[in-house]
Protein backbone atom coordinates (compact mmCIF):
# COMPACT_ATOMS: atom_id res chain seq x y z
CA UNK A 1 0.00 0.00 0.00
CA UNK A 2 1.83 3.07 -1.27
CA UNK A 3 0.78 6.69 -0.73
CA UNK A 4 2.68 9.35 -2.67
CA UNK A 5 2.89 12.94 -1.43
CA UNK A 6 4.48 15.56 -3.66
CA UNK A 7 5.09 19.27 -3.28
CA UNK A 8 7.30 22.22 -4.12
CA UNK A 9 8.35 22.96 -0.53
CA UNK A 10 10.79 20.40 0.87
CA UNK A 11 10.47 21.88 4.36
CA UNK A 12 6.74 21.24 4.28
CA UNK A 13 7.28 17.67 3.09
CA UNK A 14 9.77 17.13 5.92
CA UNK A 15 7.25 18.53 8.39
CA UNK A 16 4.56 16.14 7.14
CA UNK A 17 6.94 13.18 7.47
CA UNK A 18 7.89 14.31 10.98
CA UNK A 19 4.19 14.48 11.87
CA UNK A 20 3.89 10.79 11.08
CA UNK A 21 6.91 9.90 13.21
CA UNK A 22 5.55 12.01 16.07
CA UNK A 23 2.14 10.34 15.80
CA UNK A 24 3.76 6.93 16.20
CA UNK A 25 5.97 8.03 19.10
CA UNK A 26 3.07 9.53 21.02
CA UNK A 27 1.11 6.32 20.55
CA UNK A 28 4.08 4.10 21.40
CA UNK A 29 7.01 5.87 23.14
CA UNK A 30 9.08 2.65 22.95
CA UNK A 31 8.56 2.08 19.23
CA UNK A 32 11.33 0.63 17.08
CA UNK A 33 12.53 3.18 14.53
CA UNK A 34 14.75 2.13 11.64
CA UNK A 35 17.19 4.87 10.64
CA UNK A 36 18.35 5.59 7.11
CA UNK A 37 21.67 7.35 6.86
CA UNK A 38 22.92 9.91 4.36
CA UNK A 39 22.09 13.54 3.69
CA UNK A 40 18.47 13.17 2.50
CA UNK A 41 16.90 12.27 5.89
CA UNK A 42 19.03 14.68 7.94
CA UNK A 43 16.43 17.49 7.76
CA UNK A 44 13.84 15.04 9.11
CA UNK A 45 16.04 14.16 12.05
CA UNK A 46 16.77 17.84 12.66
CA UNK A 47 13.03 18.61 12.66
CA UNK A 48 12.36 15.84 15.16
CA UNK A 49 15.21 17.13 17.33
CA UNK A 50 13.63 20.59 17.19
CA UNK A 51 10.36 19.11 18.38
CA UNK A 52 12.04 17.61 21.43
CA UNK A 53 12.45 21.21 22.56
CA UNK A 54 8.68 21.53 22.34
CA UNK A 55 8.05 18.51 24.53
CA UNK A 56 8.31 15.54 22.19
CA UNK A 57 10.05 12.75 24.14
CA UNK A 58 12.10 10.49 21.87
CA UNK A 59 14.36 9.11 24.57
CA UNK A 60 12.54 5.80 25.01
CA UNK A 61 12.69 4.82 21.36
CA UNK A 62 14.60 1.74 20.30
CA UNK A 63 16.81 2.25 17.27
CA UNK A 64 18.09 0.11 14.45
CA UNK A 65 19.36 0.95 10.98
CA UNK A 66 19.53 -0.34 7.45
CA UNK A 67 23.20 -1.03 6.82
CA UNK A 68 26.85 -0.49 7.64
CA UNK A 69 30.11 -0.38 5.71
CA UNK A 70 32.36 -3.39 6.15
CA UNK A 71 35.75 -2.51 7.53
CA UNK A 72 34.91 0.78 9.27
CA UNK A 73 35.07 0.86 13.08
CA UNK A 74 32.20 2.44 14.99
CA UNK A 75 34.24 5.57 15.73
CA UNK A 76 35.07 6.24 12.06
CA UNK A 77 33.34 9.50 11.07
CA UNK A 78 31.76 7.84 8.01
CA UNK A 79 30.55 4.69 9.77
CA UNK A 80 26.80 4.54 10.11
CA UNK A 81 27.11 3.76 13.81
CA UNK A 82 28.91 7.09 14.22
CA UNK A 83 26.19 8.80 12.15
CA UNK A 84 23.44 7.37 14.36
CA UNK A 85 25.22 8.36 17.56
CA UNK A 86 25.69 11.90 16.27
CA UNK A 87 22.36 12.46 14.49
CA UNK A 88 20.01 10.37 16.62
CA UNK A 89 21.17 9.02 19.97
CA UNK A 90 22.76 12.14 21.42
CA UNK A 91 20.18 14.71 20.21
CA UNK A 92 17.24 12.51 21.19
CA UNK A 93 18.72 11.36 24.51
CA UNK A 94 18.55 7.64 23.68
CA UNK A 95 20.63 5.13 25.63
CA UNK A 96 23.02 3.33 23.23
CA UNK A 97 21.96 0.10 24.94
CA UNK A 98 18.59 0.55 23.22
CA UNK A 99 20.06 0.04 19.75
CA UNK A 100 20.57 -2.92 17.44
CA UNK A 101 23.19 -1.98 14.87
CA UNK A 102 25.32 -4.05 12.47
CA UNK A 103 29.00 -4.54 13.31
CA UNK A 104 30.81 -3.65 10.13
CA UNK A 105 34.20 -4.29 11.70
CA UNK A 106 33.37 -7.76 12.99
CA UNK A 107 35.93 -10.49 12.36
CA UNK A 108 33.33 -12.52 10.42
CA UNK A 109 30.91 -10.28 8.47
CA UNK A 110 28.58 -13.18 7.67
CA UNK A 111 28.18 -13.92 11.37
CA UNK A 112 27.61 -10.21 12.00
CA UNK A 113 24.88 -10.14 9.31
CA UNK A 114 23.07 -13.06 10.94
CA UNK A 115 23.40 -11.45 14.36
CA UNK A 116 21.94 -8.19 13.06
CA UNK A 117 18.95 -9.99 11.55
CA UNK A 118 18.42 -11.82 14.85
CA UNK A 119 18.72 -8.53 16.72
CA UNK A 120 15.94 -6.93 14.67
CA UNK A 121 13.79 -9.96 15.35
CA UNK A 122 14.52 -9.70 19.08
CA UNK A 123 13.11 -6.16 19.06
CA UNK A 124 9.86 -7.50 17.67
CA UNK A 125 10.52 -6.01 14.23
CA UNK A 126 10.63 -2.42 13.03
CA UNK A 127 7.59 -0.22 13.65
CA UNK A 128 8.69 2.57 11.30
CA UNK A 129 11.54 2.41 8.79
CA UNK A 130 12.97 5.57 7.26
CA UNK A 131 14.17 4.99 3.68
CA UNK A 132 15.98 6.73 0.88
CA UNK A 133 16.50 5.62 -2.70
CA UNK A 134 19.67 5.51 -4.76
CA UNK A 135 19.93 6.84 -8.33
CA UNK A 136 20.00 3.24 -9.57
CA UNK A 137 16.96 2.31 -7.50
CA UNK A 138 18.80 0.67 -4.62
CA UNK A 139 17.34 0.71 -1.11
CA UNK A 140 19.74 0.31 1.79
CA UNK A 141 22.63 -1.40 -0.02
CA UNK A 142 20.40 -3.74 -2.01
CA UNK A 143 21.83 -3.16 -5.47
CA UNK A 144 20.10 -4.07 -8.76
CA UNK A 145 19.59 -7.82 -8.95
CA UNK A 146 18.81 -8.20 -5.24
CA UNK A 147 15.98 -10.70 -4.72
CA UNK A 148 12.76 -9.37 -3.20
CA UNK A 149 12.99 -12.01 -0.46
CA UNK A 150 16.63 -11.30 0.44
CA UNK A 151 17.66 -11.10 4.10
CA UNK A 152 20.45 -9.27 5.91
CA UNK A 153 23.75 -10.19 4.27
CA UNK A 154 27.14 -9.08 2.97
CA UNK A 155 26.96 -7.30 -0.40
CA UNK A 156 29.40 -5.85 -2.91
CA UNK A 157 28.84 -2.16 -3.67
CA UNK A 158 28.56 -1.12 -7.30
CA UNK A 159 30.91 1.44 -8.79
CA UNK A 160 27.91 3.78 -9.16
CA UNK A 161 27.04 3.58 -5.47
CA UNK A 162 30.65 4.01 -4.38
CA UNK A 163 30.95 7.04 -6.65
CA UNK A 164 27.74 8.54 -5.21
CA UNK A 165 29.01 8.05 -1.65
CA UNK A 166 32.54 9.26 -2.35
CA UNK A 167 31.46 12.81 -1.50
CA UNK A 168 31.53 11.78 2.16
CA UNK A 169 35.15 10.57 1.93
CA UNK A 170 38.41 12.22 0.95
CA UNK A 171 38.60 10.06 -2.16
CA UNK A 172 36.74 7.21 -3.81
CA UNK A 173 39.59 4.89 -2.87
CA UNK A 174 38.53 5.27 0.77
CA UNK A 175 34.94 4.17 0.10
CA UNK A 176 34.52 0.55 1.26
CA UNK A 177 33.68 -1.96 -1.45
CA UNK A 178 31.38 -4.07 0.72
CA UNK A 179 28.63 -3.52 3.25
CA UNK A 180 26.23 -5.29 5.57
CA UNK A 181 22.65 -4.53 4.62
CA UNK A 182 19.15 -5.46 5.56
CA UNK A 183 17.66 -7.47 2.72
CA UNK A 184 14.61 -6.34 0.79
CA UNK A 185 12.58 -9.07 2.48
CA UNK A 186 13.70 -7.75 5.86
CA UNK A 187 12.75 -4.18 4.94
CA UNK A 188 9.32 -5.26 3.70
CA UNK A 189 8.58 -6.66 7.17
CA UNK A 190 8.64 -3.19 8.74
CA UNK A 191 5.14 -2.29 9.81
CA UNK A 192 5.34 1.15 8.23
CA UNK A 193 7.94 2.94 6.11
CA UNK A 194 8.61 6.52 5.08
CA UNK A 195 10.67 7.24 1.97
CA UNK A 196 12.17 10.64 1.22
CA UNK A 197 13.47 11.51 -2.25
CA UNK A 198 14.45 14.98 -3.39
CA UNK A 199 16.12 16.31 -6.53
CA UNK A 200 16.17 15.52 -10.23
CA UNK A 201 18.90 12.94 -9.71
CA UNK A 202 16.31 10.65 -8.09
CA UNK A 203 13.57 11.18 -10.70
CA UNK A 204 14.29 8.13 -12.88
CA UNK A 205 14.61 5.81 -9.88
CA UNK A 206 11.42 7.17 -8.33
CA UNK A 207 9.47 6.73 -11.57
CA UNK A 208 10.71 3.15 -11.93
CA UNK A 209 9.81 2.42 -8.30
CA UNK A 210 6.29 3.84 -8.46
CA UNK A 211 5.13 3.46 -12.05
CA UNK A 212 7.16 0.51 -13.27
CA UNK A 213 6.70 -3.19 -12.61
CA UNK A 214 8.27 -4.96 -9.65
CA UNK A 215 11.68 -5.80 -11.04
CA UNK A 216 14.89 -6.99 -9.36
CA UNK A 217 16.77 -4.53 -11.55
CA UNK A 218 15.00 -1.77 -9.59
CA UNK A 219 15.24 -2.98 -5.98
CA UNK A 220 13.00 -0.19 -4.64
CA UNK A 221 10.14 -1.40 -6.87
CA UNK A 222 9.64 -4.24 -4.36
CA UNK A 223 8.21 -1.57 -2.05
CA UNK A 224 5.04 -1.70 -4.13
CA UNK A 225 4.31 -4.73 -1.94
CA UNK A 226 4.97 -2.93 1.35
CA UNK A 227 1.98 -2.94 3.68
CA UNK A 228 2.19 0.79 4.49
CA UNK A 229 4.63 3.06 2.62
CA UNK A 230 4.50 6.87 2.55
CA UNK A 231 6.63 8.46 -0.19
CA UNK A 232 7.51 12.17 0.06
CA UNK A 233 8.82 13.72 -3.17
CA UNK A 234 9.72 17.21 -4.22
CA UNK A 235 8.75 18.42 -7.69
CA UNK A 236 12.10 17.46 -9.22
CA UNK A 237 12.06 13.91 -7.87
CA UNK A 238 8.44 13.51 -9.03
CA UNK A 239 9.03 14.99 -12.49
CA UNK A 240 9.30 11.66 -14.35
CA UNK A 241 6.18 10.04 -12.91
CA UNK A 242 4.01 8.89 -15.80
CA UNK A 243 0.88 10.03 -14.06
CA UNK A 244 2.00 13.58 -14.42
CA UNK A 245 3.74 16.34 -12.55
CA UNK A 246 3.16 16.90 -8.83
CA UNK A 247 0.04 19.01 -9.23
CA UNK A 248 -1.72 15.97 -10.68
CA UNK A 249 -0.86 13.72 -7.74
CA UNK A 250 -1.95 15.84 -4.80
CA UNK A 251 -4.82 14.74 -2.61
CA UNK A 252 -8.07 16.63 -2.89
CA UNK A 253 -11.42 16.27 -1.20
CA UNK A 254 -14.26 17.65 -3.34
CA UNK A 255 -17.39 18.70 -1.48
CA UNK A 256 -19.58 15.69 -0.76
CA UNK A 257 -17.04 13.18 -2.09
CA UNK A 258 -14.50 10.86 -0.58
CA UNK A 259 -10.81 11.59 -1.06
CA UNK A 260 -9.68 11.04 -4.65
CA UNK A 261 -6.55 11.72 -6.65
CA UNK A 262 -5.67 14.08 -9.45
CA UNK A 263 -3.94 12.49 -12.40
CA UNK A 264 -3.20 13.21 -16.03
CA UNK A 265 -1.66 10.77 -18.47
CA UNK A 266 -1.67 9.87 -22.12
CA UNK A 267 -2.22 6.19 -22.88
CA UNK A 268 -2.70 4.16 -26.04
CA UNK A 269 -5.48 1.91 -24.78
CA UNK A 270 -7.86 1.52 -21.85
CA UNK A 271 -8.59 -1.89 -20.37
CA UNK A 272 -11.79 -2.03 -18.32
CA UNK A 273 -12.96 -4.58 -15.82
CA UNK A 274 -16.73 -5.16 -16.18
CA UNK A 275 -18.55 -6.10 -12.94
CA UNK A 276 -18.27 -3.19 -10.53
CA UNK A 277 -16.40 -1.02 -13.05
CA UNK A 278 -18.69 -0.71 -16.10
CA UNK A 279 -21.76 -2.55 -14.80
CA UNK A 280 -23.41 -2.67 -11.39
CA UNK A 281 -24.33 -6.32 -11.01
CA UNK A 282 -23.52 -6.59 -7.31
CA UNK A 283 -27.01 -7.56 -6.18
CA UNK A 284 -27.36 -10.17 -8.92
CA UNK A 285 -23.95 -11.70 -8.22
CA UNK A 286 -24.58 -11.79 -4.47
CA UNK A 287 -27.97 -13.45 -4.95
CA UNK A 288 -26.34 -16.05 -7.20
CA UNK A 289 -23.67 -16.93 -4.67
CA UNK A 290 -26.15 -17.00 -1.78
CA UNK A 291 -28.53 -19.30 -3.66
CA UNK A 292 -25.74 -21.69 -4.61
CA UNK A 293 -24.22 -21.63 -1.10
CA UNK A 294 -27.60 -22.37 0.46
CA UNK A 295 -28.02 -25.34 -1.86
CA UNK A 296 -24.61 -26.64 -0.76
CA UNK A 297 -24.92 -25.82 2.94
CA UNK A 298 -21.89 -23.48 2.71
CA UNK A 299 -21.45 -20.14 4.47
CA UNK A 300 -22.19 -17.57 1.76
CA UNK A 301 -20.55 -14.72 3.67
CA UNK A 302 -17.24 -16.58 3.69
CA UNK A 303 -17.42 -16.82 -0.11
CA UNK A 304 -18.51 -13.22 -0.67
CA UNK A 305 -15.61 -11.86 1.40
CA UNK A 306 -13.12 -13.01 -1.25
CA UNK A 307 -15.09 -13.54 -4.45
CA UNK A 308 -15.30 -10.07 -5.96
CA UNK A 309 -13.05 -9.56 -8.96
CA UNK A 310 -11.98 -13.21 -9.12
CA UNK A 311 -12.96 -16.14 -11.35
CA UNK A 312 -15.71 -18.30 -9.91
CA UNK A 313 -13.64 -21.46 -10.36
CA UNK A 314 -10.79 -19.95 -8.35
CA UNK A 315 -13.21 -19.11 -5.54
CA UNK A 316 -14.96 -22.49 -5.65
CA UNK A 317 -11.78 -24.49 -5.31
CA UNK A 318 -11.23 -22.82 -1.92
CA UNK A 319 -14.57 -24.14 -0.63
CA UNK A 320 -15.29 -27.47 -2.32
CA UNK A 321 -13.25 -30.45 -3.58
CA UNK A 322 -11.67 -29.87 -6.97
CA UNK A 323 -13.67 -32.72 -8.51
CA UNK A 324 -16.92 -30.87 -7.79
CA UNK A 325 -15.92 -27.55 -9.35
CA UNK A 326 -17.11 -28.31 -12.88
CA UNK A 327 -20.60 -29.23 -11.67
CA UNK A 328 -20.72 -26.17 -9.42
CA UNK A 329 -19.69 -23.92 -12.30
CA UNK A 330 -22.57 -25.20 -14.43
CA UNK A 331 -25.04 -24.47 -11.64
CA UNK A 332 -23.61 -20.98 -11.02
CA UNK A 333 -23.85 -20.20 -14.73
CA UNK A 334 -27.52 -21.22 -14.75
CA UNK A 335 -28.20 -18.94 -11.79
CA UNK A 336 -26.27 -16.01 -13.25
CA UNK A 337 -28.00 -16.17 -16.64
CA UNK A 338 -31.45 -16.39 -15.07
CA UNK A 339 -30.97 -13.48 -12.61
CA UNK A 340 -30.27 -10.12 -14.23
CA UNK A 341 -32.55 -7.97 -12.07
CA UNK A 342 -30.93 -4.66 -11.18
CA UNK A 343 -28.07 -4.90 -13.69
CA UNK A 344 -27.36 -1.33 -14.82
CA UNK A 345 -24.52 0.75 -16.26
CA UNK A 346 -22.45 2.55 -13.65
CA UNK A 347 -22.34 6.38 -13.76
CA UNK A 348 -20.34 7.82 -16.64
CA UNK A 349 -19.54 4.53 -18.35
CA UNK A 350 -21.92 4.80 -21.33
CA UNK A 351 -20.61 8.25 -22.25
CA UNK A 352 -16.98 7.15 -21.92
CA UNK A 353 -17.28 3.97 -23.99
CA UNK A 354 -19.14 5.65 -26.83
CA UNK A 355 -16.52 8.42 -26.99
CA UNK A 356 -13.52 6.10 -27.31
CA UNK A 357 -12.24 5.22 -30.80
CA UNK A 358 -12.75 1.66 -31.99
CA UNK A 359 -9.81 -0.57 -31.14
CA UNK A 360 -8.64 1.67 -28.31
CA UNK A 361 -10.32 -0.20 -25.48
CA UNK A 362 -11.01 -3.70 -24.25
CA UNK A 363 -12.72 -5.44 -21.34
CA UNK A 364 -11.10 -8.05 -19.10
CA UNK A 365 -13.47 -9.93 -16.82
CA UNK A 366 -13.40 -12.78 -14.34
CA UNK A 367 -16.83 -13.84 -15.62
CA UNK A 368 -17.84 -16.14 -18.45
CA UNK A 369 -18.59 -14.79 -21.94
CA UNK A 370 -22.18 -16.07 -22.08
CA UNK A 371 -22.87 -14.21 -18.81
CA UNK A 372 -20.94 -10.99 -19.40
CA UNK A 373 -22.14 -10.15 -22.93
CA UNK A 374 -25.82 -10.13 -21.86
CA UNK A 375 -24.91 -7.99 -18.83
CA UNK A 376 -23.32 -5.38 -21.06
CA UNK A 377 -26.30 -5.46 -23.42
CA UNK A 378 -28.87 -5.22 -20.61
CA UNK A 379 -26.94 -2.23 -19.22
CA UNK A 380 -27.03 -0.56 -22.64
CA UNK A 381 -23.25 -0.67 -23.08
CA UNK A 382 -21.36 -1.63 -26.24
CA UNK A 383 -19.67 -5.02 -26.36
CA UNK A 384 -15.96 -4.46 -27.07
CA UNK A 385 -14.16 -5.96 -30.04
CA UNK A 386 -11.63 -7.37 -27.56
CA UNK A 387 -13.25 -9.14 -24.62
CA UNK A 388 -11.09 -11.40 -22.45
CA UNK A 389 -13.15 -13.66 -20.19
CA UNK A 390 -12.45 -16.40 -17.66
CA UNK A 391 -12.49 -19.02 -20.42
CA UNK A 392 -9.65 -17.25 -22.26
CA UNK A 393 -7.02 -17.51 -19.52
CA UNK A 394 -5.40 -20.23 -17.48
CA UNK A 395 -4.99 -17.97 -14.46
CA UNK A 396 -7.50 -15.43 -13.17
CA UNK A 397 -6.94 -12.14 -11.39
CA UNK A 398 -4.76 -11.15 -9.54
CA UNK A 399 -2.66 -12.89 -12.20
CA UNK A 400 -1.96 -10.41 -15.05
CA UNK A 401 -2.67 -12.92 -17.84
CA UNK A 402 -6.01 -11.40 -18.82
CA UNK A 403 -4.71 -7.83 -19.08
CA UNK A 404 -1.61 -8.95 -20.96
CA UNK A 405 -3.82 -10.85 -23.42
CA UNK A 406 -6.05 -7.80 -24.00
CA UNK A 407 -3.08 -5.51 -24.62
CA UNK A 408 -1.61 -8.06 -27.03
CA UNK A 409 -4.85 -8.32 -28.99
CA UNK A 410 -5.04 -4.53 -29.25
CA UNK A 411 -1.39 -4.44 -30.36
CA UNK A 412 -0.41 -2.10 -27.50
CA UNK A 413 2.44 -2.32 -25.00
CA UNK A 414 0.88 -2.98 -21.54
CA UNK A 415 2.99 -0.11 -20.17
CA UNK A 416 1.01 2.20 -22.48
CA UNK A 417 -2.35 0.98 -21.16
CA UNK A 418 -4.60 2.26 -18.38
CA UNK A 419 -6.38 -0.48 -16.43
CA UNK A 420 -9.60 0.59 -14.67
CA UNK A 421 -10.65 -1.69 -11.82
CA UNK A 422 -12.91 -1.68 -8.76
CA UNK A 423 -11.45 -4.65 -6.84
CA UNK A 424 -8.05 -5.11 -5.14
CA UNK A 425 -7.45 -8.40 -7.02
CA UNK A 426 -7.96 -6.64 -10.35
CA UNK A 427 -5.77 -3.73 -9.34
CA UNK A 428 -2.96 -6.14 -8.50
CA UNK A 429 -3.46 -7.82 -11.88
CA UNK A 430 -3.15 -4.50 -13.71
CA UNK A 431 -0.03 -3.55 -11.78
CA UNK A 432 1.53 -6.95 -12.43
CA UNK A 433 0.87 -6.44 -16.15
CA UNK A 434 2.94 -3.24 -15.97
CA UNK A 435 0.00 -0.96 -16.76
CA UNK A 436 -1.10 2.26 -15.10
CA UNK A 437 -4.06 1.52 -12.84
CA UNK A 438 -7.08 3.61 -11.85
CA UNK A 439 -9.21 2.36 -8.97
CA UNK A 440 -12.95 3.16 -8.86
CA UNK A 441 -14.62 2.94 -5.45
CA UNK A 442 -17.91 1.53 -6.72
CA UNK A 443 -17.75 -1.77 -4.84
CA UNK A 444 -14.94 -1.25 -2.29
CA UNK A 445 -14.10 1.61 0.04
CA UNK A 446 -11.63 3.99 -1.54
CA UNK A 447 -9.01 3.27 1.14
CA UNK A 448 -9.01 -0.39 0.02
CA UNK A 449 -7.74 0.69 -3.41
CA UNK A 450 -4.50 2.41 -2.39
CA UNK A 451 -2.35 0.13 -4.57
CA UNK A 452 -3.78 1.89 -7.64
CA UNK A 453 -1.90 4.84 -9.10
CA UNK A 454 -5.01 6.95 -8.57
CA UNK A 455 -8.53 6.43 -7.19
CA UNK A 456 -11.92 7.98 -7.85
CA UNK A 457 -15.42 7.48 -6.43
CA UNK A 458 -16.73 6.72 -9.93
CA UNK A 459 -15.91 7.51 -13.55
CA UNK A 460 -17.96 10.71 -13.71
CA UNK A 461 -14.95 12.64 -12.36
CA UNK A 462 -12.77 11.43 -15.25
CA UNK A 463 -12.30 12.88 -18.73
CA UNK A 464 -11.17 10.71 -21.65
CA UNK A 465 -10.19 12.73 -24.71
CA UNK A 466 -8.93 11.09 -27.94
CA UNK A 467 -5.85 12.88 -29.28
CA UNK A 468 -3.30 12.41 -32.04
CA UNK A 469 -0.84 10.76 -29.65
CA UNK A 470 -3.32 8.64 -27.72
CA UNK A 471 -6.10 9.03 -25.16
CA UNK A 472 -5.69 11.87 -22.66
CA UNK A 473 -7.01 10.81 -19.27
CA UNK A 474 -7.66 13.55 -16.72
CA UNK A 475 -8.96 13.22 -13.18
CA UNK A 476 -9.92 16.12 -10.95
CA UNK A 477 -9.68 19.79 -11.83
Amino acid sequence: MMHVVTGEDIAELISQAADQVEELVRANPEAVIGIATGSTPEPLYAELTRRTGEGLDLSRLRITCLDEYIGLPAEHPQSYRHYIAEQILEPWGIDPAHTVLPEGDAADPDVAAAAFEDGIRSLGGVDLQILGIGPNGHIAFNEPGSPADSRTRVVDLTAETREANSRFFDSIDEVPSQALTQGIGTILESRKAIMLAFGAGKADAVAAMIDGPVDEDVPASALQDHSALEVFLDAAAASRLVSGPPEHRRRLRPAGQEEVDRMRLICQAILFDIDGTLVDSTASVERTWRTWAAEQGIDADAILRTSHGRRSQDVLIEHIPEGQVETAMRRLSELEVSDTDGVIALPGTREILTSLPAGSWAAVTSGERHVMVPRLEIAGLPVPEVLVTSEDVAHGKPDPEGYLAAARQLGVDPAQCLVIEDAPAGIRAGLAAGAHVLGVATSHAIDELTDAHARVPDLTVCRFTPADDGIVVEIGD
